[in-house]
């Protein structure tokens, strides 16, 4: 081979699952190419072809999650629950069956435990499958007066027969977000939305039961597990979706303007075309609390809009409107899953992927690469149809040459962390330290300005144990720094492969504040506040 001149590199193609293809060209000109290295190009080429498809092939599920919602309005149609309970029994990969709310009729829980059992015979006695439910506004007892005591009393029959397992997410009528590992590399996260809108009674400070107790709260929580779920799937899931083009989502069909009466009962089929036509326009512009245009759900909407836009490549999942949508954002895809109960119509509008006014579920498919992959069906009572397939992300891996689909940013395995720890070794200190925050402490002038607040209690000495990070929780190891607007964390990781975090108790108001603000007294004002 002759010497070449204009390039000069190494070429290492690599294929980890199946071992290595390796190619090394030195020195390559193009001035003067002979019929061998033509040769050596073709066989590069190849191998490279060789390396993505192998890969490609071999690419292995991790864990598949089915969705569905809405079987509150009507008796179930066991038919079609056969035809899902049918694809569970054939699914050979572990898997989570997600009911995203509007689960039973408002009413007498005690009466309905059977169609209960009808939902957990889905996984039963299926050792790689698991259920979980997400509460809805008709199990608030339809954004009733008494909702909180309703949903409470559903999360206890639903776990009792559980084994007490919890599977009732968020817990306590609380608004979340709380967080389930569906598998090491996917992590779920699943909001109350019924809590943000529910007009009546719902948990509120003093409430000790819930961690967040304002939407401000609720808000900087749901970033911060986010945050803190770097390096993993996420799925967050809710009742109420923030992109929708059914009927909650302001499309009226002509039939709502001729049987306005049927959308509280769906077989009252008395005409009022007039009367119908101004409640539809209703609901399309100031509409009730569970339409997407009242000034609350239009708050949810905003506020979930911006944690989509501060955290891009996330998926959210929702029932609420009783149809199969899949809408793609410049910052993620909202997933609507539809019902083997009910249908309604749905419309056409920017970002629509997939649109269906059929029973069904939707599956997702998480893939050990990064990979994402949607799937829904229809449901015709035992039948079972594929109507949309397609790809949500793409592995950061490979693939790389489809240029439409967008890459999975939040898990990308092949790429390694390194952590570089340079721990001290210190004597672990058997007796409690007494701390206090001296920092509050005011007198004079500035406590007549800034007020007493709860300064006594900030200053109160308090004993408190040192963590033993070599015994607890059989070792523990801090391997990130964390927090949201007004929290610092920090995050350990323990010997049984789970992950806790400590989040400070006194907060730091200072993100919250415009960049202007930051570093005046207005902020030192705020912490005092706070």
């Amino acid at each position: 081979m002759k010497a070449f001149s204009m390039v000069s590199q190494e070429i290492h193609l690599m294929n980890r699952p199946n071992g290595f293809c390796c190619v090394i060209v030195h020195s390559i000109s193009l001035k003067h190419i002979t019929i061998f290295e033509i040769l050596l190009l073709v066989l590069i080429i190849a191998c490279i072809s060789v390396i993505k498809s192998s890969a490609q092939e071999n690419d292995k599920i991790d864990h598949i999650v089915y969705l569905f919602g809405n079987t509150s309005t009507k008796e179930i149609r066991k038919l079609n629950l056969e035809g899902l309970k049918k694809q569970l029994s054939n699914e050979n990969h572990p898997f989570s069956v997600i009911h995203l709310g509007d689960i039973l009729k408002p009413g007498n829980i005690e009466n309905q435990l059977s169609e209960l059992d009808q939902f957990l015979n889905l996984v039963r006695d299926k050792p790689n499958g698991d259920i979980y439910f997400i509460p809805g506004d008709k199990d608030w007892n339809n954004s009733g007066k008494n909702g909180l005591e309703a949903v409470r009393k559903l999360e206890t029959e639903i776990e009792l027969k559980q084994n007490e397992s919890n599977i009732f997410l968020p817990s306590n009528g609380c608004p979340g977000p709380e967080i389930v590992d569906l598998s090491s590399n996917l992590r779920l996260i699943a909001i109350n939305s019924q809590w943000w809108l529910h007009p009546y009674d719902k948990p509120e400070a003093p409430d000790a039961e819930c961690d967040n107790l304002t939407k401000e709260e609720f808000l900087e929580d749901l970033n911060e597990v986010i945050e803190e779920s770097a390096g993993k799937n996420i799925l967050i899931t809710g009742h109420h979706p923030f992109v929708s083009n059914g009927v909650y989502g302001g499309y009226m069909p002509l039939k709502r303007h001729i049987f306005p009466f049927a959308d509280k009962n769906p077989d009252n089929r008395v005409p009022v075309p007039i009367l119908g036509s101004f409640y539809a326009a209703y609901r399309q512009n100031i509409g009730t609390v569970r339409d997407m245009a009242h000034e609350d759900y239009q708050e949810f909407i905003h506020e979930m809009k911006n944690v989509f836009t501060l955290f891009p490549g996330l998926i959210y999942a929702s029932a609420h409107d009783y149809s199969l949508q899949l809408i793609e954002k410049k910052t993620g895809f909202q997933i609507v899953s539809g019902s083997f109960n009910e249908i309604e119509p749905t419309r056409d509008e920017r970002g629509t992927l997939f649109k269906a006014s059929e029973y069904g579920f939707t599956k997702l498919e998480y893939y050990e690469s990064g990979t994402i992959k949607i799937v829904f069906y229809k449901l015709m009572n035992e039948k079972i149809s594929e109507i949309y397939s397609g790809k949500l992300f793409k592995s950061g891996c490979f693939d790389l040459e489809d240029h439409d689909t967008p890459v999975n940013r939040h898990y990308i395995p092949c790429i390694e962390t390194k952590t570089e720890t340079n721990i001290k070794n210190v004597p672990y200190p058997g007796e409690p330290v007494t701390v206090a925050g001296g920092k509050y402490k005011a007198k004079g002038i500035k406590k007549m300005f800034l007020g007493s607040l709860y300064r006594t209690t900030w200053t109160e000495p308090v004993s408190i144990s040192y963590l033993n990070l070599d015994t607890v929780m059989t070792g523990l190891t801090p391997f990130a720094v964390g927090g949201g607007r007004q929290t610092t964390s920090l995050k350990f990781l323990a010997n049984n492969g789970k992950e806790y975090v400590f989040r400070s108790v006194d907060k730091n108001p200072i993100k919250a504040l415009p960049l202007v603000l930051r570093h005046t007294f207005v902020s030192k004002i705020a912490k005092e506040a706070t």
